[in-house]
Parts: structure tokens; sequence; C-alpha cells
């Protein structure tokens, strides 16, 4: 697959420095933390996201190498999962980039607007707090959905060592289970096994910067602890929704 190019830093962007150059102007040092924290997790989640999407991809592509069309039809089912809650998460990532972007020039064309004597107006962390809030709740559920494909993985492997004649595999189709895998799968599988493993460390990595980023900018600005702790909770609510969509029924697993 073909590399992709690290993104440019959102923080070099033109708009951004005039943002900041206006904030360090009027004084406002607690903005320009808050500013800078936030377009330093925006900056390294970006590269990150593009890498999980490429690492995801090819999970997938090494699934459908397998011999067993049984054991393939079942990953796939996962993985599919897996791919939406993913791309889901990135969305509302790009979601937040944008907004910022917007924020930041409207910011700044209002401060154009008044004169060289205005003061920048500065844009609201509590939206983007929220936002952090939807994005690590959604990687929690990509999380979700990476356990139960090595869950699944993991069983399949367990039964490729203990059932020792093919022909016991005729029953166990009849029966809805996962067939014994071909031996050439084997490998594969435990390919797949440590892909799993290495992806969920990742997904979980990036949980927790999330959570960090969210903390920092909530310790920059506890002015609004009660609206905020409601718009969580709002958060949760609608994350639930997806968590539902998203995660592999029984039948998945």
């Amino acid at each position: 697959m073909e590399k992709q190019l690290p993104a440019i830093s959102m923080q070099n962007e033109p708009i951004v420095q005039e943002y900041l150059k206006a904030l360090m102007q009027g004084g406002k040092n607690k903005e320009v933390k808050e500013t800078k924290e936030l377009l330093e997790y925006l900056d390294t989640m970006d590269q990150k996201f593009t890498e999980l999407i490429q690492e995801v991809t090819s999970l997938k592509e090494t699934i459908q190498t397998l011999q067993n069309p049984e054991t393939r039809s079942r990953l796939t089912v996962i993985t599919d999962k897996l791919e939406l809650a993913v791309n889901h998460t990135r969305e509302l990532f790009e979601k937040t980039k944008n907004s910022f972007r917007t924020a930041v020039k409207q910011s700044v064309d209002e401060f154009k607007s008044k004169g060289k004597h205005a003061v920048i107006k500065t844009v609201d962390t509590l939206h983007f707090k929220q936002a952090l809030q939807h994005i690590g709740h959604s990687l929690a559920v990509a999380n979700g959905v990476v356990g139960a494909f090595n869950s699944k993985v993991t069983e399949i492997t367990a039964q490729s060592r203990n059932i020792k004649h093919n022909f016991k595999n005729i029953g166990r189709i009849m029966m809805g289970k996962d067939a014994v895998p071909f031996q050439s799968d084997t490998q594969k599988l435990n390919v797949l096994q440590h892909a799993g493993i290495g992806l969920y460390k990742k997904i979980e990595a990036l949980y927790q910067k999330t959570q960090s980023a969210y903390k920092k900018l909530d310790g920059l600005d506890k002015s609004s602890v009660k609206k905020d702790l409601k718009q969580i909770g709002e958060s949760k609510t609608n994350d639930a929704a997806f968590l539902e969509k998203a995660l592999p029924k029984d039948k998945d697993r």
C-alpha cells in the first residue's frame, strides 16, 4: 500500500498563526496555552488515524487470503464493523478539525473588522472538549470490536490445535460453528492474532491521548463544569446508539 505523506501541522497554518499572534498581543496567555494543547492533539492524531486506517485495511486484506471460507466469512463480519467504527471516529475527528478552523477564522475576521485596538474573541474550548469526549467514546467502541475480533481469532486458533480429524469440520459447519482452519491458514491466523493485539494497544493509546487532551483543557477551564457534565452525559447517550450498531452481535462472535 502506498504510504501517505505526513499532514502539515495545523499550528503552521497561516490563519492559526494569526490567531495565536492576536491572542499573545492581547495578553491572553491561558487561551494561547489552551489552543496549543488542542493543536498538539489534532496534529498528532491526524497522522495516527492515517496509520490506523492502513492497518485495518491490511488486516482485512490478510483475512481475504484465508482458504477456509467459513473462517474468512466470520472474521470479515467483525472487521467490517471495525472499519465502520474507525471511519466513524475519523469523521468525528475531521469535523473537530474543520470546526476549529472555522471558529479561528471567524474570530480573526471579527478581530480585523474592529480595528487595531480591538481585543480578539477567543474560541470557546467547551465545544471542543465535548468533541474530544465523542472521539474518546468512539475509540472505545472501535476497541470493543477489536476485542471481539481477537477473541474469535483465539477461539479458531485453539480449535485448530485441538481437533485431530478434518472430517469433524463437516459436523461443525452443520451446527453453525466455525470450521477448523485449513493447515495453510494456521500461520496466517497467528499473524492476525499478533496484528489484532497490536491494533488493540494502538487504539487504546489513542483513547488515552484523547482523555489526556480533554483533562488538560478541562484543567485550564473550570468555569462551566455543570454545563460540561450535562453535555458529556448527552454525548454518552448518543454514542451508546452507535455502540449498539457497531459492536458485533453474539451470532457474529
